[in-house]
């Protein structure tokens, strides 16, 4: 399955690679650029790649991304969540004939400890309606 991207959101930035660099500012509803999020824009690539796999130790010093499939409005999201990083990769299956596509739709470091435990929640969810993946 490959990955695609969104089509052009405003001001001619891709939606997908917008939402990984930037954040909401509560205040006024716009997108502010986040350094934080810019420093790992080379995470989401490895972490889709390597999640089933990791190239260097098989998963035998590190620890397996849980990965799991979540409900959003009517579609199905897959979620990808680096436990020791507190890295979270969300992305849109797509089955579409002849070719099916993933599109990426945000990744992002879990800075906030509530933020972190909220997606351990929602693995566990998945977890015991059958979503897990791995």
């Amino acid at each position: 399955m490959t990955v695609r991207r969104h089509e052009e959101e405003e001001d001619g930035k891709w939606a997908g690679f917008f939402h990984i660099t930037s954040t909401e500012d509560h205040a006024t509803g716009e997108r502010i650029t986040d350094v934080r999020r810019c420093e790992r824009i080379r995470y989401p690539r490895p972490t889709v790649q390597y999640c089933r796999q990791c190239p260097q130790c098989a998963y035998t010093i590190c620890e397996k991304p849980m990965v799991w499939k979540e409900p959003w409005r009517g579609r199905t999201r897959v979620n990808i969540l680096v436990d020791p990083e507190r890295y979270l990769v969300v992305l849109e299956p797509h089955p579409e004939k002849p070719r099916p596509y993933c599109m990426l739709v945000t990744a992002y470091y879990l800075d906030q400890e509530h933020s972190y435990r909220k997606q351990l929640r929602r693995y566990e969810q998945a977890k015991n309606r059958g979503d897990k993946i791995q």
